[in-house]
């Protein structure tokens, strides 16, 4: 369910503030997409309690899909430095309650713990989504948010170097059809804002 953030994307962009697309943007998107159906199939269930698990996987995605249209359209008027700070400030706020409710520590009690931490706020916060929203200056939010789908990817060939984990043949057919969806898409006139413009 989860992968289906771009199609919400593509689709809001579209309702909500007019964005167009070409075919060879949709193709590459619905390619890029099927591409994931090898991931996420053994996963599918219908019982009452993974019902309820496909069903906010559902809604994550919905919400994910909105995420790149808002830091697009913020960026009209604030910088990507601004945006992120207030992003985890508010983000920070709304998980407090949250945290002192259902946990029983706040802070780290240990060394490593500390590190983990920091790192998780430099790589992950800071460096990942700084990034991700500077992108958005340059490509369009319908393709920044496709390119999402070449995390699986990425975590796969991560997990096969350091872990030593091994890559069946249906997941790697299927990297391979996510990489051709993203490249289709990549060449699409409305994939990089410039072209947009220059276009129009």
């Amino acid at each position: 369910m989860h992968y289906l953030a771009p199609l919400f994307t593509v689709l809001g962009g579209w309702l909500i503030w007019g964005k167009h697309f070409d075919r060879r943007f949709l193709i590459g998107m619905f390619v890029a997409i099927a591409g994931t159906v090898p991931l996420t199939y053994h996963d599918i269930s219908f019982t009452t309690s993974q019902l309820q698990g496909d069903i906010a996987a559902f809604l994550s995605a919905v919400f994910l899909g909105l995420y790149p249209l808002i830091i697009e359209q913020l960026q009209t008027q604030l910088s990507s430095v601004i945006i992120m700070t207030w992003y985890s400030a508010i983000g920070s706020l709304l998980l407090l309650p949250i945290v002192l409710l259902t946990e029983g520590r706040l802070f780290p009690y240990s060394l490593s713990g500390w590190v983990y931490v920091i790192f998780l706020a430099l790589i992950c916060q800071i460096l990942g989504l700084g990034l991700y929203a500077y992108s958005l200056n340059r490509l369009s939010s319908g393709f920044v948010s496709l390119c999402d789908l070449l995390v699986p990817i990425i975590s796969s060939l991560e997990a096969w170097v350091i872990f030593s984990e091994s890559l069946n043949w249906a997941t790697l057919i299927s990297f391979v059809v996510i990489v051709l969806g993203v490249y289709i898409t990549s060449s699409s006139q409305f994939a990089i804002k410039e072209e947009v413009e220059s276009a129009m």
